[in-house]
């Protein structure tokens, strides 16, 4: 995967992704996501490939505030989740 983040330096991050978060409480909301399956619950997988994903995406476009709106564009999740099958 393209701009891949090492997880656990999630924790190092000096600012957070998105602009107006409060960078600690960010930082262990992605390592909660990224890191913690519960066992045999369904799009458990699923849960955890996005929110890797999507870490990495908001890694590449820190700062591109365009880019960064896209995460709340639903249609445009699909679309990106149908080509990650």
């Amino acid at each position: 995967m393209r701009g891949k983040v090492h997880l656990e330096n999630v924790q190092n991050y000096r600012v957070s992704i998105i602009d107006k978060t409060k960078k600690s409480r960010t930082n262990e909301r992605l390592r909660t996501w990224c890191m913690h399956m519960i066992p045999d619950t369904p799009f458990g997988k699923d849960a955890l490939q996005g929110a890797k994903a999507g870490t990495a995406y908001g890694t590449r476009n820190k700062g591109d505030s365009q880019a960064l709106k896209a995460i709340n564009d639903f249609d445009w999740l699909k679309e990106k989740f149908d080509g990650n099958i």
